[in-house]
């Protein structure tokens, strides 16, 4: 009988509540959103939670950088996020796809072989596992190569743009207006000026 009365007050209080205090989402920051496009920045991985085994990344003054130095065989393992990149990059150096092995896991302990592409100016190796989910991906310098390898490793990330439109149905007053801008939002605010009245 409780259960009964549960459900029907619950049903009662969905008919009875107005419009105005369900969830919509805002179609005009949809559109807006769509005319900006995502900054994409690179994270140097400097340790835990991406860096998760093998050489750890070690700073480097010269550089402002965290680099991993991998001799013939050692390897470096890191946690990659769903949709992003793997950047391996040396300032001074240029690179091909024959001087490091970039292998994924889904976390069974199983590594496959990655394909690298180079980037235009030879000093970035970079790779992609399946967009849809997390991937540990192990980074290995050949036996072949004789001498150890210093690199840098960058995880892509987009950072979206903040709120473009906020305030839309602002009712203006008669005092003199201020604009403000939060570092995070693409568009900046109207203010009024409210001084205390004695």
């Amino acid at each position: 009988m409780k259960s009964r009365n549960y459900y029907i007050t619950l049903l009662i209080a969905f008919l009875v509540l107005p419009d105005y205090i369900q969830a919509e989402l805002d179609e005009r920051q949809l559109l807006l959103q769509r005319e900006y496009a995502h900054v994409l920045r690179w994270d140097n991985v400097e340790g835990s939670p991406q860096w998760v085994a093998g050489e750890l990344p070690q700073y480097h003054f010269q550089y402002g950088l965290h680099f991993v130095k991998l001799k013939p065989g050692q390897s470096t393992t890191v946690r990659l996020p769903q949709a992003a990149f793997l950047r391996l990059y040396h300032p001074s150096q240029l690179l091909s796809p024959d001087d490091v092995t970039v292998s994924h896991s889904n976390g069974s302990g199983l590594f496959a072989s990655l394909p690298v592409a180079v980037s235009a100016d030879a000093s970035s190796l970079i790779t992609q596992v399946d967009r849809s989910r997390n991937a540990l991906l192990q980074v290995t310098r050949p036996t072949t190569h004789q001498e150890e390898i210093v690199l840098a490793l960058f995880i892509s990330r987009l950072e979206s743009v903040g709120e473009i439109a906020p305030y839309r149905n602002v009712i203006p007053l008669t005092r003199s207006t201020v604009q403000l801008r939060r570092s995070d939002h693409a568009a900046g605010q109207t203010y009024w000026e409210w001084l205390p009245e004695n």
